[in-house]
């Protein structure tokens, strides 16, 4: 019986000390005891994120994190290439800026690595794809679209944009209303020159039951602007065509058009604001949202000269309807620089049948 009795409590200890090691490894290491039972110590335990990373020219890296942070390294490489030499602010600051010797050259994709650490001894490790910074954006104007599109006949919607000076398209990006940001297009580094047409097709056509591609759907990113070839009419040998890689509708019947620069923070280069009777309620808080970035850059404005951006100032599209042969036109173009951009709904207009014209002279000058 004692060797029983001895047998049982050796059980009970051992089990005891599992119980200990098990309460051991969750309880967290900011918990003690104490006589009056757990109590917590005072402390930030939270790992700090990374809220945002801009490349803010050609030689820094702006990093914001969710607190104050110290680098403890950081690594800047190019894709497929040789590291950079970086120095870096190290105090203790929620925005970390990282200076590098050789230029982040546009075109080119680069990554940043590194590990930052908190006051209080929290780590986080990050890596982040970064793009050169483009110091060339040049100006730019919206000048035809179309929101109505036929996968059947190989016709897309479609924004043309017109080259005022010469420059790289990295970083422009193209936005709207209607999908809320969810549509978004960013241009890849592409070199354009005074004068040219791009022709921006929103939808990138396919094959039947397939997400391949239709043959002559291609991005003309050099000088070679014979590629895109599935759309004789819509794919002009002296444009340059880009497809967005999205296989539905992008632009409402009633919109608001946005060409940014993301380079500088996201400055408005153009924007054409559209609607169609009956279609007015598609109007929404994203709507309202970008209306203030272009009533604040000046771009838009009202039949008397002011800076606007409502239903009462947009240009009238319902004569489009579902004509895939008609667009939405910018007149005297001829007249556009890169001083003169702005416009209002009577510089628009809804073109004949037949007048569409992507990537040439639009019908209505």
């Amino acid at each position: 019986m004692k060797s029983v009795a001895k047998k049982m409590v050796r059980l009970a200890l051992s089990s005891a000390a599992l119980v200990l090691s098990v309460l051991l490894a969750v309880c967290p290491v900011s918990c003690r005891s104490a006589g009056e039972g757990l109590s917590l110590l005072s402390g930030d335990f939270t790992v700090p994120s990374l809220t945002a990373c801009a490349v803010t020219d050609s030689n820094h890296v702006q990093l914001t994190f969710s607190k104050a942070v110290d680098a403890r390294f950081l690594s800047l490489c190019e894709k497929g290439g040789e590291e950079l030499t970086v120095s870096v602010d190290k105090s203790d600051n929620p925005v970390v800026t990282v200076t590098t010797k050789q230029p982040l050259t546009v075109g080119k994709q680069f990554v940043l690595a590194g590990e930052i650490a908190d006051r209080h001894g929290n780590t986080l490790t990050f890596s982040v794809p970064l793009t050169g910074y483009n110091d060339r954006v040049p100006a730019l104007a919206l000048t035809e679209l179309r929101n109505n599109w036929s996968k059947a006949n190989d016709r897309t919607e479609y924004i043309e944009i017109l080259c005022l000076s010469d420059g790289n398209l990295s970083g422009i990006e193209f936005d709207n209303a209607y999908k809320a940001g969810k549509k978004k297009y960013v241009f890849p580094s592409v070199e354009v020159k005074k004068g040219e047409y791009i022709v921006l097709h929103l939808q990138t056509l396919t094959e039947d039951d397939s997400e391949d591609p239709k043959a002559g759907v291609a991005d003309e990113l050099g000088t070679n602007l014979n590629l895109s070839t599935v759309n004789a009419k819509e794919c002009l040998a002296t444009s340059r065509d880009l497809w967005a890689p999205c296989t539905d509708k992008t632009l409402g019947a009633t919109d608001i058009v946005v060409l940014r620069n993301t380079n500088d923070g996201g400055t408005i280069l153009d924007a054409v604001v559209y609607r169609t009777d009956g279609k007015e309620s598609q109007w929404s808080s994203y709507y309202d949202t970008l209306a203030k970035d272009i009533i604040a850059s000046g771009v838009w404005h009202n039949a008397d000269g002011d800076a606007d951006c409502s239903l009462d100032c947009a240009a009238d599209i319902t004569a489009l309807k579902t004509a895939a042969t008609k667009s939405l036109s910018r007149k005297k173009v001829q007249s556009l620089s890169a001083q003169n951009i702005s416009a209002c709904s009577s510089d628009w207009t809804v073109t004949a049948s037949s007048g569409y014209s992507p990537g040439k002279k639009n019908s209505v000058n």
